[in-house]
């Protein structure tokens, strides 16, 4: 598991510190290859971890799923109790 603290969230910004990050892995374990990344909806970490693990698999975080299909639900749901009653 790895967090990153930054004050940008722009995917340029973000590649270094993922480069890094491989970096490190490799030299503790030679072989290691990630199969899965779990992260949030920001495009600028899916496309950080797209560059630096090609081909790796990216999945959402369900809480941040939910969150949006919840947003989205109420955006075009209007009729409260219709809306009470599929969510």
């Amino acid at each position: 598991m790895a967090y990153i603290i930054t004050s940008s969230s722009k995917q340029p910004d973000l590649e270094p510190w993922m480069k890094a990050l491989a970096n490190k892995l490799v030299a503790v374990q030679r072989d290691w290859v990630p199969n899965a990344f779990v992260t949030d909806c920001a495009q600028a970490e899916i496309g950080s971890l797209q560059c630096v693990w090609h081909g790796v698999k990216v999945f959402l975080c369900l809480w941040h799923v939910r969150r949006a299909w919840l947003k989205q639900a109420v955006s075009k749901i209007k009729d409260h109790a219709i809306r009470a009653a599929r969510l």
